[in-house]
């Protein structure tokens, strides 16, 4: 009897040794395997999705009492005990190949060890699984530590719904953007599929772009490199988790930066100066409001790396970032720019997609248990070569224009409005010739302070007559006097921002009664009407209204594209594809919620004019989107206005939308 209990207290001892060391499987016959062979982590779920995959097992429950859970890279996810891993190959579809290489179960703690087999190295195909009640979670064995979870899950799925070939990713840009994605601030949701949804919601645009970069082939810098000027107009929302405000921002800003070539489709940028404006229309209950507005220089220079790729895309990563500004710390989450390459242009395209999370600052660090608020922002922008001999010749004939903007007042009232129409230049400039601009067509959508929501439209009948002149840089002059704009090298596009503010003199140095910012796009028009059937164009869109009295921004992601499938004029002649966020503030005091969402494909009628004007519709259930602008004159570039109306309604979103036309696939 004594011996069968000192057995029972050996079992009991060794029981417990494999529950903490993720003792099973394959491991269980080999104690001595070198480490490079051996695979371990912790699997982690949210708790709706914990009691899928683990069996009910009374014992372990009990001494799970006296083990402390390890704390997982994103709060709220348990860990999983007593669940079978299992380790398999899956092709570019994410389906098993082939049998289980491995298997071994996890510990109370969530952790598991297991044996690679001989001749099974570390690859983007090979994959650790656990499973149950319909429900699995995955994870690239990538690096002997490798961990199972909601973003190891998220990420193989974005490879696979990508097109990436698994095989042939190298393990350490897996290894880099699983990391890049757990440095998100975000908490579990109730089960694994919400889970999946919120990292789509936050992390999607940046694990789509880390993913192109990824995949993509090294294009020739050379043939790029030189000096740019970077032109960007960004809408904002912020809110408080302390108080019933909220902001609604708006920045513009220009700078001069270099492109040279690092090799191997390396691209070493330096940033040389800076020009910007941004202000911020605060309210607050009661209503009350305030209007703040700063203008700034800067000639601090900085230099950071991209990738070129061979068809068109400049990507520049950004890392996790915490800077401190007063009582305030801001933490960035990571972020991937791309730019696309106009096909006959030194002139690149990109939407503006940026967010932080705003905490309490305490002893002169960030506090992550006081968070204060979202910080959103998305917009449009553009960089455009800069030239070295221009003059007002670049600039002649006719341009067709769009224009977007926000104004702002002290007294509560916030517009956004969108213009187009079209320019001619004289290709004299100065007091001698001129800039002509035509009849414009104007749409807005506006809120006063007591939250009424009106839109507005008209085309005026004006003909202006404006002096202009062109530096050498092609930078512009307008009426004799600078303006934040310029040209590109051959003329095919004109871009400048503009901001101004109004200070009534009794709200201090920093508030003002009215802002206007607006950024401009025109583009040289054709003589023909350009052939779009056959081609495919990326679609880039930022736009922004009203909910009645909510507040919301919008873009459309860089991987959105529009094929004109027909010709101008047929029915269903266009189809888009892509994704699109948006940004909503439940009202002027609220909170800030983002939502994402992949779409297509979506059929639009179009026609295009042989002077290059351009009209997209799209039509479903919800409403109607309205894109009307002006194609370039060689076809590669189109700038519209983008607005959108529900079913029966006036518009309540305004934006505008630049078309990018992409080289033709290989053959």
């Amino acid at each position: 009897m004594i011996e069968d209990k000192i057995v029972k207290k050996i079992l009991l001892a060794f029981s417990v040794v494999c529950l903490l060391a993720g003792c099973g499987g394959d491991d269980d016959d080999d104690l001595f395997v070198a480490p490079d062979r051996k695979v371990s982590g912790q699997a982690t779920a949210p708790s709706g999705t914990v009691a899928l995959l683990e069996p009910v097992d009374l014992f372990e429950v009990a001494l799970g009492v006296f083990i402390p859970s390890a704390t997982a890279a994103i709060t709220g996810l348990d860990p999983v005990e007593g669940a079978t891993v299992e380790l398999i190959r899956v092709d570019d579809n994410g389906d098993q190949v082939g049998e289980v290489l491995a298997s071994t179960t996890t510990s109370i703690s969530g952790n598991y060890t297991l044996t690679l087999p001989a001749g099974v190295n570390l690859a983007g195909n090979l994959v650790v699984r656990i499973e149950g009640g319909g429900t699995e979670m995955r994870a690239q064995v990538v690096e002997r530590s490798v961990d199972i979870n909601p973003v190891s899950e998220y990420v193989l799925q974005s490879f696979v719904e990508s097109g990436a070939s698994l095989e042939t990713l190298t393990t350490s840009s897996v290894v880099k953007l699983t990391g890049q994605v757990e440095e998100f601030d975000l908490t579990a949701g109730a089960d694994l599929a919400d889970m999946i949804a919120k990292l789509e919601n936050e992390t999607g645009a940046f694990v789509d772009a880390a993913i192109e970069t990824i995949t993509s082939e090294a294009g020739d810098v050379s043939a790029v490199a030189g000096d740019y000027k970077l032109h960007v107009f960004q809408y904002g929302l912020f809110d408080s988790d302390n108080a019933e405000v909220a902001t609604f921002g708006t920045d513009v800003w220009t700078t001069d930066l270099s492109l040279a070539d690092g090799g191997s489709g390396d691209v070493d940028v330096t940033v040389n100066a800076e020009d910007s404006a941004y202000s911020n229309f605060t309210a607050s209950t009661g209503p009350s409001f305030s209007l703040s507005y700063f203008a700034e220089t800067s000639l601090d220079s900085d230099s950071f790396s991209g990738l070129y790729s061979s068809d068109g895309v400049v990507s520049v990563e950004s890392p996790f970032e915490e800077i401190i500004d007063g009582d305030f710390g801001f933490r960035f989450p990571p972020s991937v720019s791309q730019f696309q390459k106009a096909l006959n242009d030194d002139i690149f395209f990109a939407p503006s997609d940026d967010a932080a999370v705003r905490y309490a600052v305490v002893e002169g660090a960030v506090d992550p248990n006081q968070r204060e608020g979202d910080e959103i922002f998305r917009g449009l922008e553009v960089l455009v070569k800069q030239s070295s001999a221009a003059n007002a010749s670049v600039l002649s004939g006719d341009y067709g224009r769009v224009y977007l903007g926000a104004f702002r007042a002290a007294s509560g009232q916030l517009e956004f409005e969108v213009e187009s129409g079209k320019l001619n230049f004289s290709g004299v400039g100065g007091a001698n010739g001129g800039l002509d601009v035509l009849a414009q067509n104007y749409q807005r959508v506006e809120q006063t302070g007591a939250g009424t929501v009106s839109y507005f439209s008209e085309t005026t009948a004006e003909d202006l007559d404006i002096d202009y002149d062109v530096n050498p840089d092609g930078s512009l002059s307008i009426d004799g006097s600078p303006v934040d704009g310029m040209t590109s090298p051959d003329g095919t596009l004109v871009i400048f921002n503009e901001a101004s503010a109004v200070d009534d003199g009794n709200l201090g140095d920093e508030f003002y009664s009215t802002v206007d910012t607006g950024y401009t796009l025109a583009v040289k028009l054709p003589s023909q009407a350009p052939i779009l059937q056959g081609s495919t164009y990326r679609v880039m869109s930022a736009t922004a209204g009203f909910d009645g009295n909510a507040v919301l921004i919008r873009d459309i992601r860089f991987s959105s594209e529009v094929t004109f499938t027909g010709n101008s004029g047929e029915a269903d002649g266009a189809s888009f594809t892509g994704s699109d966020s948006e940004v909503y503030l439940t009202s002027r005091t609220g909170n800030v919620s983002v939502t994402a969402e992949s779409f297509g494909p979506v059929l639009a009628d179009y026609t295009v004019a042989a002077d290059g004007e351009i009209s997209i519709v799209i039509t479903d259930g919800t409403g109607t989107r309205t894109m009307t602008g002006y194609m370039s004159d060689d076809g590669s570039i189109g700038v519209l206005t983008d607005v959108w109306a529900a079913t029966a309604s006036d518009p309540t979103e305004v934006g505008l939308a630049m078309l990018v036309k992409l080289p033709a696939p290989a053959p």
